[in-house]
This record gives structure tokens, sequence and C-alpha cells, in this order.
């Protein structure tokens, strides 16, 4: 147990352009990587899992293979891709939410390419 912490000024993390990853049994479980904005990107489970290169507030809950851009979200499952402006997929597998504002919640290769509010 810590006293006397200050957020911000303590802290886990880098200081500089790199990402820090959690390790666990020597594999990645968890990696938070800096985009040169306010937005890191979180990417949890193992090195199948990615932002999209260039990309920023991006988040993967874990699975494998699954990549999401531009402040979208896959929750998990496999072979998922969150490509939309803030779209988000579910889980299961073989999804795609590929149009702005798009969702998919689960099953199994499921497109939305919504992009209405």
């Amino acid at each position: 147990m810590a006293t006397g912490t200050t957020a911000g000024v303590n802290f886990l993390g880098t200081t500089d352009s790199q990402p820090l990853e959690l390790k666990v049994g020597g594999l990645r479980g968890l990696r938070l990587e800096p985009t040169g904005s306010s937005y890191p990107n979180v990417i949890g489970g193992g090195p199948s899992d990615l932002a999209s290169n260039g990309v920023t507030g991006v988040f993967v809950g874990g699975g494998a293979y699954n990549t999401a851009e531009f402040f979208s979200a896959v929750a998990g499952g496999d072979l998922n891709k969150a490509s939309g402006l803030y779209s988000v997929v579910g889980g299961r597998f073989i999804n795609t939410a590929s149009g702005d504002y798009s969702f998919v919640g689960g099953g199994s290769d499921t497109s939305d390419v919504s992009n209405t509010l």
C-alpha cells in the first residue's frame, strides 16, 4: 500500500514515445500505445491484437487477431475489425463494423456499414 502519492507526479509508465507492455508469464497481456495525441491506444490480449498504424483512441479488449481504427473498439472474440470512426464490435468472430458510428454486437461473419447515429 502506498501513501502520499500524487497523480501525474507518481506514475507507472513511460516518458518517451514508446509503448508500455504488461506481461504475464512472459506474454503480453496489456499494451498502452502513445499516439502523438491526448488519446492513447489500449490493447488487451496477445500480440495478434492491434491498432491499425497511425490511429488514435483505440480499445481492443482481448481475443485474437482483432483490429480497431480511429476511436473504435473491439471488446473481444477473434478476427473482428472496427474500422469506422466510433465503431464497435462486441465479440465472437469475423465481424466487421466498417461504417462510422456502426455497431456489431456479436455473432459470426456479420457486418454493419451504417453511418447514422
